[in-house]
């Protein structure tokens, strides 16, 4: 019976292991052993090799990345530039295909055939040269701290051989440095970023050893050499760039800012300007500035103004009409879920004559009874509107009391503000997809102006 109920509980175990996707043994991925051959030439350059035997267990994949740094951000928000070339990469003794990928600072190698997936343990050796790693030291630096005796014109390399990159263990890594000459001194250290864990280390001439040590994922290697400036052609100097504006948002904010305010401030200004030139000019059959012509409808003086009849001209017109006692008009609050209702009775006592296009307008209205009701979307009286609309603009374009030239400055303000809305819309989906902060901190605030300004 306990052997029944051992076998029970291992198949159990088994289950539930597969069913949530535990890993096993078999299945886990590690690096046995990582070494790296760095080799340091009297020009400056550093010269590495990587040998990676990479344990894929029972996982199926395509092969590795390995990223490589290119760049340094230094305190002060620069960047120490130090470019990589890679020469060679191999698997099992064998060249294997591979691409190249660059992404902010990084330099992605990715290895391995799309088309093949390969499992079991495999062995990658990938060169590559880096420019521009070295730096010498200065007498200044050197006086704040210096614990090791260096004088000035001695030259440090500090590289992160094995990078914290990797998601698997590193059972072994162990990395040989040979330099142009004497090594003065040396570190090792180990850890996730920013780590002081210290590792072994062993000077032995012009070469330095560092490890063996073991790393858990996302733990790397950094060595720290010394060489005698002698020992180099030219004293080795740091590449110290800017940061690209792209990752320097707080560089471009304030000039879209100020950008943003001239397009914001620009068009309202302009009209100002123009306003108060022709302030005091007589315009030929321009409508009053200071009281309505005594001849003029309500609904005629707006379409006189900007060629629209909006609802408030609408409004206005039957309380004109209410005024001449032609009809009598009360509200009624719709409550939460109807709309306001407004209530007409036909009063007759008029005290002038009405237009063509009132009777119109009130035809439509009561339909031939004495009483109506307004509430909600009329059809029937909208389109009266629209009818009436058409008849009063060409009326004023013939009395000259509406330019019908304003329409296409209208439209073209209104092309403008719609162009620079959709403008501002794609500038920010291409800032979200490009990651640029150039076009959230520079271009969006700028386009955000172009398009308020002239809708104010």
């Amino acid at each position: 019976m306990r052997r029944i109920l051992g076998v029970l509980v291992g198949l159990l175990i088994v289950f539930i292991t597969s069913w949530v996707g535990m890993p096993t043994a078999s299945a886990a991925e590690t690096i046995p052993s990582y070494a790296v051959k760095a080799k340091v030439t009297p020009d400056g350059l550093l010269e590495i090799t990587e040998f990676i035997d990479y344990d894929f267990g029972s996982a199926f994949r395509h092969g590795i990345f390995r990223t490589l740094p290119t760049q340094d951000e230094l305190d002060d928000g620069s960047r120490w530039v130090h470019p990589v070339e890679v020469t060679s990469v191999t698997m099992d003794g064998a060249a294997v295909p591979f691409e190249l990928n660059e992404s902010g600072m990084l330099l992605e190698v990715k290895i391995g055939d799309p088309d093949t997936t390969i499992t079991g343990e495999h062995t990658y050796i990938i060169s590559y040269t880096v420019a521009g790693a070295l730096r010498s030291m200065t007498a200044d630096e050197l006086a704040a701290n210096n614990p090791y005796g260096f004088t000035a014109g001695d030259v440090e390399l500090y590289w992160d051989f094995i990078g914290d990159g990797w998601d698997v263990p590193i059972d072994a890594a162990r990395v040989e440095v040979t330099g142009p000459g004497q090594v003065i001194a040396a570190q090792c250290y180990v850890g996730s970023y920013g780590a002081t864990q210290g590792c072994p280390d062993r000077i032995e001439g012009d070469a330095v050893t560092l490890g063996p040590a073991s790393l858990y994922p996302y733990e790397g290697l950094t060595g720290v050499i010394a060489y005698p400036g002698a020992a180099f052609l030219t004293p080795p100097q740091r590449d110290i760039q800017a940061a690209p504006l792209s990752e320097s948002p707080g560089r471009v904010f304030p000039f879209g800012l100020g950008l943003a305010l001239v397009l914001l401030i620009l068009p309202p200004a302009l009209v100002l300007v123009f306003r108060r030139r022709l302030q005091g000019t007589a315009i030929p059959s321009a409508v009053v500035q200071f009281g309505p012509p005594g001849n003029l409808r309500p609904a005629e003086l707006a379409v006189g103004l900007d060629g629209t009849m909006p609802s408030r001209a609408v409004l206005a017109t039957l309380l004109d009409l209410v005024a001449r006692r032609y009809i009598t008009l009360s509200a009624d609050d719709g409550g939460i879920f109807q709309p306001d209702r407004i209530n007409l009775a036909w009063w007759g006592a008029g005290t002038d004559g009405l237009r063509p296009w009132e009777e119109r307008m009130l035809a439509s209205i009561f339909e031939g009874r004495d009483r109506a009701t307004l509430q909600g979307y009329d059809p029937e009286f909208a389109k009266a509107v629209s009818g009436v609309q058409a008849d009063l603009r060409r009326e004023a374009i013939l009395a000259e009391r509406y330019d019908a030239e304003s329409d296409a400055a209208r439209n073209r303000v209104g092309c403008a503000g719609g162009t620079a809305l959709l403008l501002t819309v794609a500038a920010f989906f291409a800032g979200i997809w490009s990651e640029n902060m150039i076009v959230f901190a520079g271009w969006l605030p700028a386009i955000a102006g172009l398009t308020i300004g002239p809708a104010i």
